[in-house]
């Protein structure tokens, strides 16, 4: 039997595997696999990008990571996989040279102050 819609192989099923055409009742529900929508691919591109342009603030992989948690559940887990491992280094890269630089000028603000002796050399 083949499917009406399709043309397909239906084997033995009332639901066609390849466009999920129901020829048995018309009015039972049928579950068609989800989209991915490309938001794996998107936090992919986002890591990507985030990490040619180091980090390019907090906002792009921010925004990659969350693409990429949404698009775990998809059926593209692996490029998922790959863009919150990318946008999750590029965050921890930023986060880390921003504590950094923030204890760098605690302790150039500390050497600089003036001494006691009221000479400035």
């Amino acid at each position: 039997m083949f499917c009406s819609r399709c043309g397909g192989d239906l084997g033995e099923g009332q639901v066609c595997v390849h466009c999920g055409w129901s020829v048995g009742d018309p009015t039972s529900p049928v579950n068609l696999p989800q989209a991915d929508g490309g938001t794996a691919m998107a936090s992919l591109v986002c890591g990507i990008i985030s990490l040619s342009t180091c980090g390019g603030g907090l906002f792009l992989p921010c925004i990659g990571l969350g693409l990429g948690m949404l698009a775990l559940k998809s059926q593209r887990q692996d490029v998922a996989t790959v863009g919150v491992i990318l946008n999750t280094i590029v965050l921890a890269m930023v986060l880390l040279s921003f504590i950094l630089l923030a204890l760098l000028g605690v302790a150039e603000g500390v050497n600089s102050a003036p001494s006691s002796s009221g000479r400035c050399c």
